[in-house]
């Protein structure tokens, strides 16, 4: 084997993936609710074009709410009772 990836699986509250702009030059995509093969490429590339300078598709992403209003909704605790149900 050469190379190996892992990490946590990240489930947004929407199931949708999540992308967003923390500075001018800090971009992130995450939140593939297992599902990443398949949006990775699109999300990958509305980053990209946003960083060329085509942000309208970036930011219509970016407008999806990502978290409920309600901030105690937001735990990590919130998610993981549905999300085990789901799941086994």
């Amino acid at each position: 084997m050469d190379y190996a990836w892992s990490g946590w699986i990240g489930i947004g509250i929407n199931r949708m993936p999540q992308l967003g702009e923390l500075a001018p030059n800090i971009r992130y995509i995450q939140a593939y609710s297992g599902h990443g093969v398949a949006p990775t490429h699109i999300m990958a590339k509305i980053t990209a074009e946003s960083i060329a300078g085509e942000s309208d598709r970036f930011n219509v992403m970016a407008a999806i709410p990502t978290c409920p209003s309600r901030e105690d909704e937001c735990s990590a605790g919130h998610c993981l009772p549905r999300e085990w149900r789901i799941t086994s």
